[in-house]
């Protein structure tokens, strides 16, 4: 059985990235019926930004907040597939996904060896702009640094008037990043 963790980042309930998200989750799912998907919305979670205390790495016990981070490290932990959803805010991820991606601090960098990253972001600007390659290349980055597989990244042009679920090519997209995802999760 493979484990998938979704980690929305978007403050808002009916946002661009969760519906997009969704999409993908689904398709993988018809494609993989062995999967079990834990979703988590970080917007109704309590997690505090990292101390910088390196309490986590002197005692080797986690993270010493007490937050909802208790919760998301044994997912984490057992996430063959992690996705993390997020719209565009200032060049980046949104302040919920950064702040969670920071606190992945306090697991030991083993932890992550060889899991699956794939991430979903949306915005207002052009597929061209920058934001998406810098956001990409940040996460691509990172599972370098983890020893993790980057599966896919997904940047789509989407806001209020131009919502995602309306843009077939969208979809499309989804289902061939799904099909990526899929075969992965086969190795």
């Amino acid at each position: 059985m493979k484990k998938i963790l979704v980690a929305h980042g978007s403050p808002r309930t009916n946002s661009n990235s969760i519906a997009l998200t969704g999409k993908l989750i689904e398709s993988i799912v018809s494609k993989r019926n062995d999967t079990t998907v834990v979703t988590k919305y970080l917007r109704e979670m309590n997690i505090n930004p990292c101390k910088g205390c390196d309490m986590c790495k002197r005692i080797g016990q986690g993270c010493i907040q007490r937050d909802d981070m208790a919760v998301m490290y044994p997912l984490l932990r057992g996430a063959n597939l992690i996705v993390l959803s997020s719209p565009v805010y200032w060049w980046g991820v949104c302040a919920q996904l950064k702040t969670f991606v920071d606190r992945f601090y306090a697991l030991d960098i083993s932890e992550f060896k060889h899991k699956k990253l794939v991430v979903v972001t949306t915005g207002g600007e052009e597929e061209t702009g920058v934001q998406y390659r810098l956001i990409r290349e940040q996460f691509q980055e990172v599972c370098n640094y983890l020893d993790m597989d980057f599966i896919g990244y997904m940047g789509i042009s989407a806001d209020d008037d131009h919502r995602v679920e309306k843009q077939e090519r969208t979809y499309i997209r989804a289902e061939e990043l799904a099909d990526t995802i899929a075969a992965s999760l086969s190795s």
